[in-house]
């Protein structure tokens, strides 16, 4: 009896240490939010990832996946489908109550906080780290990132009082102009630059007065606005921006991805940026 109760004990134990390390090293793992893919594949964890969302462009290896849908507009039933054992999840995804199906059906949910910062940054990559049980990795990774963005950050800038402004397409509704509060925004802060429209929350409508007269040294535009504007000089013959006397050369596209959303590839684009904001307009 002894024996038996000892064999029960340890079937128990090695059942639940098994547990344990699938709870820990998840093996099918759905990624929504560009940002959230780029760090899962920069901890080296991409092999586990089965899809992701539509934002998810980056690796190619990210790319290639199967996608679910719309960042923001996701349905419960693909999710179920493809059956991960883990969702890391950005803080902008949703609809709410699709996460909360997710996790009424037993999944493991990690969400994701998007506050855009270094110290923002960190964030995302200890929490994906922890749920990976790639701490240790995390913990390299953000702490190269900050190293790199640190060594940027204290270097004289290229210009003294620079003034930008963020711009990006709404379709119908026009441009909208990047305020306070915005990745953009925290994105020129980083460039110890001037955000002309600081004054403003968030992202406004941008009119053609608030254009002509913004006075900058710099537009910065998001690539994917400017493309569906149709290149430059459309941009430029928009109504207030005709009026402000820019050049070409003055309009300088932004990944969007790669620079806004506060991911692996901030640092990189910090340099970039400087490197080009550093030159004539």
């Amino acid at each position: 009896m002894p024996l038996k109760a000892s064999r029960l004990v340890a079937l128990f134990l090695t059942m639940m240490f098994a547990s344990h390390a699938q709870a820990r090293a998840p093996q099918r793992v759905l990624t929504l939010g560009g940002a959230v893919t780029e760090i899962v594949f920069a901890l080296a964890a991409g092999q586990q990832v089965i899809a992701t969302d539509d934002s998810s462009r980056y690796p190619p290896a990210a790319e290639a996946l199967p996608k679910v849908g719309y960042l923001r507009q996701l349905s419960a039933e693909p999710l179920l489908a493809i059956g991960p054992d883990l969702v890391l999840v950005s803080e902008h995804a949703g609809p709410p109550q699709v996460l909360d199906q997710l996790e009424q059906a037993g999944i493991r949910l990690v969400r994701v906080p998007d506050n855009p910062s270094i110290e923002g940054l960190t964030e995302k990559i200890t929490r994906i780290a922890a749920a990976l049980d790639r701490s240790a990795a995390g913990a390299a990774l953000a702490g190269t990132l900050r190293a790199q963005i640190t060594a940027i950050d204290a270097r004289p800038p290229a210009k003294a009082n620079l003034k930008l402004m963020f711009l990006l397409s709404a379709g119908p509704q026009g441009l909208m102009a990047a305020g306070r509060e915005t990745a953009a925004a925290a994105l020129i802060d980083l460039l110890r630059a001037h955000n002309v429209f600081a004054a403003h929350r968030g992202y406004a409508p941008a009119s053609a007065e608030m254009l002509a007269g913004a006075g900058v040294d710099y537009v910065l535009v998001s690539a994917r606005s400017l493309e569906a504007l149709g290149g430059v000089a459309p941009l430029l013959s928009l109504p207030g921006l005709a009026a402000s006397g820019l050049t070409p050369e003055q309009v300088v596209p932004i990944d969007d991805l790669a620079a806004l959303s506060f991911g692996p590839r901030l640092p990189a684009s910090l340099q970039g940026l400087a490197e080009r904001l550093a030159g004539p307009p």
